[in-house]
């Protein structure tokens, strides 16, 4: 399953999809087969933490299988997989998308025909 996304909540979902569809669907290790696979847009997670945080966590990452695919930019998600910039693409049947917040576009599309919005639309 891939995240998209290598901040904090992407981390967090990935963490957390592994731990509870392991136990749900394998022999409940942290290794077993649930394929999680965090995509993040950066050359390194967590750019502004200090390097023992970022080492802390990649570490955590890894013992779990959590793999984490760094400068990937997503062109498409099918039915079947994540496009990637590169030219690769990830197998997926679900894909979470953990990225950056911003307001839906309707908000802006509303504030142009005159409803009233705050400066966070």
């Amino acid at each position: 399953m891939p995240i998209v996304g290598g901040g904090a909540a992407g981390i967090e979902l990935a963490f957390g999809m592994k731990a509870r569809w392991s136990q749900l669907f394998n022999d409940g290790t942290l290794t077993a087969s649930v394929n999680v696979t965090l995509l993040n847009s950066g050359e390194k997670l967590m750019a502004t933490e200090n390097e023992m945080c970022r080492h802390a966590t990649n570490a955590a990452l890894e013992s779990r299988g959590i793999k984490v695919r760094h400068n990937c930019r997503v062109m498409e998600v099918t039915a079947t997989h994540v496009s990637l910039a590169c030219g690769d693409a990830v197998p997926a049947e679900h894909v979470i998308w953990a990225t950056g917040a911003a307001c839906h576009p309707l908000a802006e599309t509303l504030r142009d025909r005159g409803l009233a919005v705050d400066d966070r639309n």
